[in-house]
């Protein structure tokens, strides 16, 4: 082991640090040396996996809190996360289902403009957050369970209805990402844990291959193909979200264990930067070679 601390901790570094996020290699979407099922994979990992993590880092988080070093079963502490989990699916539920409806109705019935269908859209999720607060339930999650309802109303509204949320959600991704930017300088300014680096490589690279090339066991595809989806899994946003909630929940109570999640957060995503940013080109070129080659073999 690298650190030697609870396993509560230990799970909540997994839990900041295993999202895949395609912003520091957002080209790739769009690289058509890459066949279009191998990219719409990529794509489908890097939007749902922070929301089924965001349950598992709730109870990581919430067993750090409660218990600190203490390596037993935190019954509380799970029930605490659980309880978040429900209210945060009961608020998305009452905001989503209704609100999509709404929007549906009033598009149909020639009550209101394309762009007040749009602004309605973009408020449903705020709305989702603040009924979870509310409720004491994770806003995350509500926003996420609130997408989920309204996406079957969405066929039925105005074309390209979703390109002001995406406009905004794009805005408030450069937003974290320029805190993200403060934060790097403030990371490393106290006292730094070298093993941190360590973690982040091994974070990137074997604990990412390694599982990914087990789940693709039987799938049919060929190694070429299992060994990039195995190395693209970038690591951005989600995780910056994640720490900084960690950071946030534990600073009061364990100064060292918010800086030392900090740390492995930031020095996680700053290699994920550099490995993926650089090598996706090379590597998107290389496997448009060996496809090129292997197609030139067939019969």
């Amino acid at each position: 082991m690298l650190f030697p601390f609870d396993w509560w901790l230990a799970a909540l570094f997994a839990a900041v640090t295993v999202p895949v996020d395609l912003a520091p290699a957002a080209e790739l979407i769009r690289d058509t040396r890459l066949p279009s099922w191998l990219r719409a994979v990529l794509t489908v990992e890097s939007g749902l996996n922070d929301g089924i993590v965001a349950p598992i880092f709730l109870l990581c988080l919430a067993g750090v809190e409660t218990h600190g070093t203490s390596p037993g079963p935190a019954p509380d502490s799970v029930g605490h996360a659980f309880d978040q989990l429900l209210w945060a699916t009961v608020a998305g539920a009452l905001v989503g289902r209704p609100g999509g409806l709404l929007l549906r109705r009033a598009w149909r019935a020639r009550w209101t403009t394309p762009a007040a269908i749009r602004l309605g859209l973009l408020a449903l999720p705020l709305l989702a957050y603040a009924v979870a607060g509310v409720l004491h339930g994770n806003g995350f999650v509500a926003a996420f369970v609130a997408g989920l309802f309204v996406r079957p109303d969405v066929p039925s509204l105005p074309p390209k209805v979703l390109s002001l949320v995406e406009d905004a959600g794009t805005l408030m991704s450069l937003a974290l990402w320029f805190v993200f930017g403060q934060l790097v300088t403030q990371a490393f300014t106290g006292e730094f844990d070298p093993r941190v680096v360590a973690y982040a490589v091994l974070t990137l690279t074997v604990v990412r291959a390694g599982p990914v090339l087990l789940c693709l066991i039987g799938t049919g595809l060929d190694l070429t193909d299992r060994l990039v989806l195995a190395w693209l899994g970038p690591r951005g946003l989600a995780s910056i979200v994640f720490g900084l909630l960690a950071f946030i929940g534990l600073a009061p109570t364990d100064p060292h264990a918010a800086d030392l999640v900090g740390q492995v957060m930031t020095m996680t995503v700053l290699i994920s930067l550099a490995l993926h940013g650089l090598s996706y080109g090379p590597l998107a070129a290389r496997y448009a070679l060996a496809r090129a080659r292997a197609q030139a073999v067939e019969p």
